[in-house]
């Protein structure tokens, strides 16, 4: 695994250096002096809720589920809320539409969404978070092409507790919302929908929330970095080619396969393609999108006598991190060029040392790890398996460009007479 480590490395950090311009969440503040909720059933809800409103929410609302992999559970131990479907809770415009459009507004900058993006925010559902309820560490699932981040708009309540906490490939945003909610404010608090969050135990009172995905449509070009900023990564990308014919960079962001285009990618994603796709081309390769399933194999010679928190190792975390990498498989799918155009998948491909991340293998969101202690006859071990959007640049003429040709699509159907088409559903 070492003998193009250095190059490796030297691209990662200038791929590392080159940063979007917006964050992975936000939180902004609005009044919420005369705000109230219309839901079916239960009539006109005051901010904050009444006890008898809240009776009455409480009465009509069904546990909340999650998702896992391809199932949707009710398991109190991961999720523990209550929750009415968006369809059946109404926003008056009147008194919503100014201060919603400008929490979304904020929050879309402030991520680092394109300027000329569209982005439609639709409501998923009302939760509820009494005394002793939370939500177990999770990413949201992106159910339709387009939806990039959540927007969680908590409601003037009172209750103690409740903060959530969001992290993304080593960092990490702590929110305490219940003074906020308190003295009447509504918080509008945006993430990216990959980031791994949790809502943390209600100590007492009632948390109210309310959830939408926001779609973010874009039509303007990956942006362009100035040539001095490229000139390391070139040299460094030059000089891996010279001895291979592929390079793979793991990207920070994962993405839905629905949701996989670039004109998709988020923030310092989308930096970072621009700048791959412009060296690329000047090297004479392509650069093509792809979604990667990573298995991860370290060393992690920790005697079981030395671990004071077991608890790590059940869940397949060593104490004190990974050690040395001594394995990587790495399988691609889902192939996308430069144009948007799919790709036919290649015959299965040994990426070996061509493989490149910027984010440490401990801050993925792992969908399994497995961690093995040092017995006295071998060295422990640690594995993980994940998934990750990536960026594959691949020299023209190779024998794995040869393979990469366009999957012929069937022309779309004829289209309906022109409607005209709301680009914000706004509240109500």
């Amino acid at each position: 695994m070492r003998s193009r480590q250095p190059t490796i490395d030297r691209i990662a950090r200038s791929l590392a250096r080159l940063d979007g311009s917006g964050s992975f969440s936000h939180y902004h503040l609005e009044s919420g002096l005369g705000l109230y909720l219309e839901v079916d059933g239960v009539g006109r809800c005051a901010l904050p809720p009444s006890d008898e409103d809240l009776a009455a929410l409480l009465e009509r609302a069904s546990p909340s589920p999650f998702g896992y992999r391809d199932e949707t559970r009710v398991d109190t131990a991961v999720r523990d809320s209550w929750e009415l479907p968006g369809a059946r809770v109404h926003l008056d415009p009147r008194r919503w539409s100014q201060r919603f459009d400008r929490g979304v507004a904020r929050v879309a900058e402030a991520l680092g969404f394109p300027p000329d993006a569209v982005v439609t925010p639709t409501l998923q559902k009302l939760l509820i978070y009494g005394p002793g309820q939370f939500f177990a560490p999770h990413r949201d699932t992106e159910k339709h092409p387009g939806m990039a981040a959540t927007l969680v708009v908590l409601l003037p309540s009172r209750y103690r507790g409740g903060e959530v906490v969001i992290s993304h490939a080593g960092a990490t945003a702590r929110y305490d919302t219940a003074e906020d909610a308190a003295s009447g404010r509504v918080g509008f608090l945006g993430l990216y929908a990959d980031c791994v969050h949790e809502t943390r135990p209600v100590a007492r009172g009632y948390r109210l929330a309310l959830t939408f995905a926001l779609t973010v449509e874009t039509s303007s070009p990956l942006p362009l970095r100035p040539d001095d900023a490229l000139l390391d990564l070139r040299q460094s990308l030059a000089s891996h080619l010279a001895r291979a014919s592929q390079l793979v960079y793991l990207l920070d962001h994962e993405y839905a396969p629905q949701s996989i285009e670039w004109e998709r990618l988020k923030n310092t994603d989308r930096v970072r393609a621009s700048a791959l796709r412009a060296v690329a081309d000047a090297l004479e390769c392509d650069c093509f999108l792809a979604l990667a399933d990573v298995h991860e194999s370290f060393d992690a010679d920790v005697e079981q006598d030395d671990t004071d928190d077991l608890d790590d190792v059940v869940h397949g975390l060593p104490p004190g991190g990974y050690g040395e990498l001594l394995g990587r498989d790495v399988t691609l799918e889902r192939w996308i060029d430069g144009r948007g155009r799919r790709c036919a998948t290649p015959d299965a491909l040994d990426l070996g040392d061509d493989v490149v991340t910027t984010t440490r293998a401990l801050d993925r969101a792992a969908y399994e790890r497995t961690y093995t202690l040092w017995t006295g006859n071998e060295g422990g071990g640690a594995d993980q398996w994940y998934r990750q959007a990536a960026l594959v640049v691949v020299r023209r003429g190779s024998p794995l460009h040869a393979e990469l040709t366009p999957i012929a699509t069937e022309p779309p159907p004829p289209r309906a007479p022109a409607v005209r088409r709301r680009r914000r559903d706004k509240p109500g």
